[in-house]
C-alpha cells in the first residue's frame, strides 16, 4: 500500500502540476516576504552591531564644562574596566567650497586600532600635520582628494578667545590648510546629519579629521571609552546599557576628585595670560611714546637723527602714560573669563552619554524598527490571501476527485489515509515553496531594504542576523496554513458514502438574482450579460473567494505606497501648511534693550529678510498620569501676527484652533501620548524648572515635534512672571542655499546672536528618507503585485476547471474562441472590478494601521493617501488581471469539445 500510495501521489503531483505550481508559488512569494522583510529589521541591527565592535565605537562619552586635561585623562584610563581611551581635541570652523561658505568641524584622527576608528572608502589616511581626511557623504559635494581646504574662524568674544585658546586661529591649531588624502567612514556618524554648531548657517557641512597634534590646546573637548566586556552584548539591548551603568559612577567619581586641581589651574593659566598681556601692553607703551616724541621732534627737524634729543623726555612721558593708561579696559575680558570660570565651576560636572544619547545611533535604530513594525502586518496578510487561495485550490481538487474517493472509500481505506493524500500533496508544494521563498528571501530583501536606507545612512557591509527560528516560524506558518485548508477541504467529501461519491455531483440549483426582480434594467442586458451576472451569484463560494484574494493584494499595494505618500505629505504640510517661517534665530540670554533695537533696525533695512517675529520658547518635562514628554515649549506675544507664521488647525476637519488666554494648545500626537483632550488639565514646567499646571484649550495639526503654545498673558497670569523674547522667527525670500549662507553670514557675526536653525534642514532629512523608502515600497508593491498574479492566475485556474464542460459546451454551440474567452473572462473582470473596491477600503484601514505603528517617539506621520495612489492600486490590480486573462487564453482555446463533455464519464 506504501509504494502503491507514494505513486499515486506522484502521479497527482504531474497531472495537476498547474495547481501543485500555483500552491508552490504562493508559498514562496509569502515566505520570501514574510522572512525576507521580518529579516530586515534584525539585519539592520546586526550590521550596525557588527559595524560598532569592528570599528570599537565608544561604549561611554564623557564631556565637561571645562574640557579635560592630560591627568584627567590618565586617571580614567586607570578606572577598573575601562579598556581603550580616545581623547579627542575638535573645533567648529568656517571653510569656503565653490564660493560658499560652510561650518565645518575639524576634528582628531582616532588611531586606526582604537576608539571610533575609521574605514577608510577611498584614498589614504593622513601622513602629515597638514593632511587631513572628510567623513564620505554620497549626497554631498566633497572636496576632491588631493584639493586644499582653508580652514577661518567664526566670529566670538574675547572671554571665549581666552578660555578657547586664542584669539586668532593660529592660536589654537597649528595648520589652517590641510590637504585632502582620503574618504571615511566613522563609526560614531551613521546617518546624514553631524551636529549642530554656533558658526556659519548652524549645521555642519563636514567632518574633517587631522593629526591630533595639530591641536595646540592642553585641553581635551571629550573623552570617549570602551569598556570591557561590551561587545559580548547587542547594542541595542537593554542589558548592554545596564551593563555600562555599573562603570559610570567609578568614572564620574574621577571628576569629582579633579575638580579643585582644574579650578586653580585654569584661574592660574588666565592670571598667566593677563600678566603676558600686561608685559606686553607697557612695551606697546613705551613704543607708542617713542614714536609720538619723534614725530614731534622730526616735525621741526626734518631730516635729523633726533633720538639723542627725545632721550631726555622719554622716561617722564613713558611713566606719565602709564599712569593715566585705562587699565580696565584691558584686564575687563581677564577679569569676565574668570567670572565665567567662576560660573562653570559652580556648574562643574563631568557629564557621562552612552550611544542612545547620540542621534545618529538612535536615528538608525528607528529606522530598523520603522521595518520590524512593517514586518509584524505585511505578512499576516499574505498568510491569510495564500491561505484562502490554498482552501480554493485544494477544495476544487477534492471535488473534481470525488468519484476516485468514492472507490478508495469502497475499498476500504480509512478517511485519514485519503485525506492524507491531499494533504501531502498541499505539504509538499508548500514545503518546497516555502523553504525556497526562505532561502531567497532572506538573501534578497534585506539586501535591497539595508542598501535603500543606506541613501541616508553608512553601514558598509551588510551581516546578517542568526534567522533559524524567523526561518522555521515564516516556512511552517505557510505550511501549516495550507495543510489545515486542505483538511478542510477534505472534512466534507470524505464523510460522504461511496455510492454519493461515485456518482457526478448534482449541480447548484439555479435561482432568481435579485438583478433579475429589477425589470427595467435586466431586459436590458444580453443573453452573455445575464449568463454572466447569474454565474457570479450562482457560486458564492468562488464569487467571495476571488473578491477577498484580489482585495487583500489590492490592499498590500494601496499600503506600499501610502507608506511614501504619508511621509512625502508631512513635509509638504509641515514646513508648508503648518509653518510659514524659514528660520529660528536664538538670541543671547540677558540682551538689552538697545542691543535688540539694534539688530531688529539692522534686519528691517536688510532685503534679506522678508519679515520676523520676536517671541519666548524653552524645552522642558510635560507630565499627565507620571509619563513624561519633554516638549517645545512657545510664549506668543502677538497672537495676531503669530497666525502669519505658523497655523493652529485640527487634523480631520482643518478647522482653525484659537490660541487665547484662557489655556494652551497641544500639538496632536503629544496630547495623543499624554492621553489628554480639550478641557483636561496638564502639568509643564515652566522656564525656570519649576512645575505649573495649564488647561488644554485646543489640539493642533502637528507632524514634528511635541509642542505646547501658549500666550504672555496666560504664562504670566499662571506663574506671575514675564518672559520676554528669546528668539525669533524669521521669513527669508527663498530657501535656496546661496540666501542660507548669506544670512548665516550677517547673522551669526551678531554678538546678540547665539544659534540659528534654518528648517531646510529638517526638510532635506525627510526628503532623504523618502528616497529611502521609495525603494522599499516598490519591493512592497512588487512582493504584493506577484502575491496578487498568482492569486488570480490560481482562481482563474480553478474557475476554468470547474466549468470545463460548460465552457466545451459552448464551444459545441459554435462560439469563436475569443467570445469563449470573454464569457469567461466577463466574470473575472467584474470580480477584479469588485475586488478592487474593496482592496482600496482595506488597504486604507490596512494604512492607518501600520502609519500609527511605525511613528517614531516625537514625529507623526498621519495617514495620507494621495488619489494618484487609489488609482494606481486599482489599475495595478485590474492590469494584472488583464495578463493573467491572456496567459490562461491558449489553454481556454485548446478545449476539447468531446473529451470535456464525456469527462463525467
Amino acid at each position: 500500500m506504501g509504494i502503491a500510495f507514494i505513486k499515486d501521489l506522484l502521479r497527482e503531483i504531474k497531472q495537476s502540476f498547474g495547481r501543485f505550481f500555483a500552491i508552490f508559488a504562493i508559498c514562496f512569494i509569502g515566505v520570501a516576504f514574510f522572512a525576507g522583510v521580518t529579516a530586515s529589521s534584525s539585519d539592520m541591527k546586526s550590521s550596525s552591531d557588527a559595524y560598532y565592535d569592528d570599528y570599537n565605537l565608544y561604549d561611554l562619552r564623557i564631556l565637561s564644562s571645562i574640557g579635560f586635561d592630560s591627568e584627567d585623562v590618565n586617571q580614567i584610563s586607570q578606572v577598573e574596566g575601562v579598556e581603550n581611551v580616545f581623547a579627542s581635541h575638535y573645533l567648529d570652523l568656517l571653510t569656503t567650497v565653490d564660493e560658499v561658505e560652510k561650518a565645518v568641524r575639524i576634528t582628531s584622527l582616532p588611531e586606526s586600532d582604537g576608539v571610533n576608528s575609521l574605514k577608510l572608502v577611498k584614498g589614504r589616511l593622513p601622513e602629515a600635520d597638514n593632511e587631513c581626511v572628510i567623513r564620505y557623504e554620497s549626497a554631498v559635494d566633497l572636496p576632491a582628494i588631493g584639493d586644499e581646504i582653508t580652514f577661518s574662524k567664526g566670529e566670538e568674544s574675547e572671554v571665549d578667545a581666552l578660555l578657547e585658546g586664542g584669539e586668532n586661529l593660529e592660536d589654537e591649531i597649528a595648520n589652517t590648510s590641510y590637504t585632502v588624502v582620503g574618504y571615511v567612514y566613522t563609526p560614531v556618524y551613521v546617518s546624514y546629519y553631524i551636529d549642530s554648531t554656533t558658526v556659519g548657517n548652524g549645521t555642519l557641512s563636514y567632518l574633517v579629521f587631522v593629526n591630533d597634534e595639530n591641536f595646540k590646546s592642553q585641553y581635551y573637548s571629550e573623552v570617549y571609552l570602551n569598556i570591557s566586556g561590551a561587545k559580548d552584548f547587542s547594542t541595542y539591548d537593554n542589558d548592554y546599557f545596564e551593563y555600562l551603568e555599573s562603570y559610570e559612577d567609578a568614572i564620574l567619581a574621577v571628576g569629582d576628585s579633579r575638580f579643585e586641581e582644574r579650578y586653580n589651574s585654569l584661574v592660574s593659566e588666565i592670571e598667566e595670560k593677563r600678566e603676558a598681556r600686561l608685559a606686553t601692553l607697557d612695551d606697546e607703551i613705551y613704543a607708542q611714546v617713542v614714536a609720538n616724541l619723534t614725530s614731534i621732534y622730526q616735525s621741526y627737524y626734518p631730516n635729523r637723527d633726533v633720538s639723542d634729543m627725545i632721550a631726555p623726555y622719554i622716561e617722564p612721558n613713558y611713566q606719565k602714560a602709564l599712569a593715566e593708561f585705562d587699565y580696565s579696559l584691558v584686564n575687563e575680558p581677564f577679569d569676565q573669563a574668570l567670572t565665567e570660570v567662576e560660573d562653570r565651576i559652580s556648574n562643574y560636572t563631568w557629564l557621562s552619554l552612552t550611544r542612545n544619547e547620540s542621534y545618529s545611533f538612535v536615528d538608525y535604530k528607528q529606522s530598523a524598527n520603522r521595518m520590524g513594525a512593517i514586518a509584524t502586518v505585511f505578512p499576516i496578510f499574505f498568510i491569510v490571501v495564500a491561505g484562502l487561495v490554498c482552501l480554493t485550490t485544494m477544495a476544487r481538487l477534492v471535488d473534481e476527485q470525488r468519484g476516485l474517493i468514492g472507490t478508495y472509500k469502497a475499498l476500504g481505506y480509512s478517511r485519514f489515509i485519503i485525506s492524507l493524500k491531499y494533504v501531502l500533496y498541499a505539504l509538499i508544494a508548500s514545503m518546497i515553496g516555502g523553504i525556497l521563498g526562505c532561502i531567497v528571501g532572506l538573501k534578497i530583501f534585506p539586501y535591497i531594504i539595508i542598501n535603500a536606507w543606506n541613501i541616508i545612512y553608512q553601514i558598509p557591509d551588510i551581516v546578517p542576523a542568526n534567522h533559524t527560528i524567523l526561518s522555521i516560524i515564516a516556512v511552517l506558518s505557510l505550511t501549516l496554513t495550507t495543510m489545515i485548508v486542505t483538511i478542510i477541504a477534505c472534512g466534507e467529501t470524505t464523510a460522504e458514502v461511496p455510492s454519493e461519491l461515485m456518482r457526478p455531483k448534482a449541480p447548484i440549483s439555479g435561482k432568481k438574482i435579485l438583478l433579475e426582480k429589477v425589470g427595467f434594467i435586466w431586459k436590458r442586458l444580453n443573453f452573455t450579460t445575464k449568463v454572466t451576472m447569474r454565474n457570479l451569484f450562482l457560486y458564492k463560494k468562488r464569487f467571495i473567494m476571488t473578491i477577498i484574494g484580489i482585495a487583500g493584494c489590492g490592499a498590500l499595494i494601496l499600503a506600499g505606497f501610502g507608506i511614501k505618500d504619508s511621509i512625502r505629505s508631512l513635509v509638504t504640510k509641515q514646513f508648508s501648511e503648518i509653518f510659514h517661517y524659514d528660520l529660528v534665530v536664538s538670541l543671547n540670554s540677558n540682551l538689552d534693550d538697545e542691543s535688540l533695537n539694534s539688530l531688529t533696525s539692522d534686519m528691517d533695512s536688510n532685503l534679506l529678510y522678508t519679515d520676523y517675529l520676536l517671541d519666548y520658547g524653552y524645552t522642558e518635562t510635560a507630565s499627565n498620569n507620571d509619563k513624561e514628554i519633554d516638549a517645545g515649549i512657545s510664549i506668543v506675544s502677538d497672537i495676531d501676527a503669530y497666525k502669519n507664521y505658523l497655523s493652529f488647525r485640527d487634523r480631520k476637519s482643518h478647522k482653525k484652533v484659537n490660541l487665547t488666554d484662557e489655556g494652551a494648545i497641544l500639538s496632536e500626537k503629544l496630547a495623543r501620548d499624554l492621553g489628554v483632550k480639550v478641557g483636561d488639565n496638564l502639568t509643564i514646567n515652566d522656564a525656570n524648572g519649576a512645575p505649573i499646571t495649564i488647561k488644554v484649550s485646543g489640539i493642533c495639526e502637528m507632524y514634528v515635534g511635541h509642542s505646547i503654545y501658549m500666550t504672555a498673558n496666560y504664562y504670566s497670569s499662571i506663574t506671575g512672571e514675564d518672559l520676554g523674547v528669546n528668539r525669533m522667527l524669521v521669513k527669508l525670500p527663498d530657501s535656496e542655499d546661496e540666501t542660507i549662507n548669506l544670512v548665516s553670514s550677517d547673522l551669526m557675526d551678531r554678538e546678540q546672536i547665539k544659534a540659528l536653525t534654518f528648517l531646510n534642514t529638517n526638510v532635506e532629512h525627510y526628503e532623504n528618507m523618502i528616497k529611502s523608502l521609495d525603494i522599499v515600497t516598490y519591493v512592497l508593491i512588487i512582493s504584493a503585485g506577484l502575491l496578487a498574479f498568482v492569486v488570480v492566475y490560481n482562481l482563474i485556474n480553478v474557475n476554468i476547471s470547474e466549468r470545463i464542460r460548460e465552457i466545451a459546451t459552448t464551444k459545441v454551440l459554435g462560439f469563436y474562441n475569443f467570445e469563449v474567452g470573454m464569457y469567461v473572462y466577463r466574470e473575472i473582470i467584474l470580480l477584479t472590478l469588485i475586488g478592487g473596491v474593496f482592496g482600496l477600503i482595506l488597504g486604507r484601514l490596512l494604512h492607518m494601521y501600520i502609519m500609527t505603528t511605525v511613528e517614531l517617539e516625537d514625529v507623526m506621520f498621519g495617514s495620507y493617501i494621495s488619489a494618484k495612489s487609489f488609482v494606481l492600486t486599482y489599475l495595478i490590480t485590474f492590469i494584472f488581471s488583464l495578463i493573467v486573462d491572456l496567459v490562461m487564453y491558449p489553454r481556454l482555446s485548446k478545449i476539447k469539445m468531446v473529451e470535456s463533455l464525456k469527462s463525467v464519464e
